[in-house]
């Protein structure tokens, strides 16, 4: 699936599988998600903030080095240049 630049902003996707799909450039901040599945996406420049890791399977995905942070950050990491 294919979307590229979707609003996906305080969506709630329970039992969805996006794995492989296309979701560069999407908002997906506050996106509320268990069992979401997005294996193998392509998440580069979508925004990530508040997506939770723990209740999303993205192994594999594709991102950029500055959405990593995001994702570290909502692990209970604490990022330092």
């Amino acid at each position: 699936a294919d979307l590229t630049g979707s609003r996906l902003r305080e969506a709630v996707l329970d039992d969805v599988d996006l794995s492989k799909a296309t979701l560069g450039e999407c908002d997906l901040t506050g996106l509320t998600a268990r069992r979401l599945a997005l294996k193998g996406a392509d998440l580069r420049d979508a925004q990530l903030a508040g997506l939770d890791p723990g209740r999303v399977d993205l192994t594999g995905a594709r991102i950029r080095a500055w959405q990593a942070q995001a994702l570290l950050e909502a692990m209970g990491f604490t990022v330092e240049d």
